[in-house]
């Protein structure tokens, strides 16, 4: 299934949301489209974060351009270096995606704390963090007025307004 495709069910998704109500309207998408649950709340989150953008950085894979790829390390060791200086952290990048994991003291191991995907069609970032099961969600916030700049995106971590980065 295409990020297209995705986007109309989502879209229709919310349409049903809207005209019988948040669960029914869910669950009637559920049986329509022989969704699961997670799946669903998935994309819809990621269309909720970033439209057809949102959806594309969860469900495909891009090559980054190398000079891009070196400006967004810039652009993270300055955000710790001025958010979180006596903090520890690493970057594991693959293909459009960035893993941040950090260590905050030093008894403590190294923990994913978020995961930064880039969607080079439109030159935007897009913030994911961690399940509990082990997957990786769009992040939603009330302050994504982002535009999906890198540094505005990272200061979202900071935010952090669910908990979902730092308990």
């Amino acid at each position: 299934m295409n990020a297209g495709d995705i986007e109309k069910i989502v879209k229709e998704t919310i349409k049903a949301m809207d005209k019988y109500g948040g669960d029914i309207g869910f669950l009637e998408s559920l049986r329509r489209f022989h969704l699961g649950e997670e799946k669903l709340e998935l994309w819809i989150n990621a269309y909720e974060e970033g439209g057809l953008s949102g959806i594309r950085a969860l469900t495909e894979t891009f090559r980054m351009d190398p000079q891009i790829a070196k400006e967004a390390l810039k652009q993270i060791e300055d955000f710790f270096s001025v958010t979180w200086p006596s903090w520890q952290y690493r970057v594991a990048r693959r293909y459009n995606s960035f893993i941040i994991s950090i260590k905050i003291s030093q008894k403590s191991d190294y923990f994913e704390l978020c995961q930064l995907r880039y969607t080079p069609f439109d030159q935007k970032w897009h913030l994911f963090w961690k399940r509990d099961n082990g997957r990786w969600c769009p992040y939603v916030s009330d302050f994504n007025a982002s535009g999906g700049l890198l540094w505005k995106t990272l200061y979202l971590v900071k935010l952090d307004e669910f908990g979902c980065f730092l308990e």
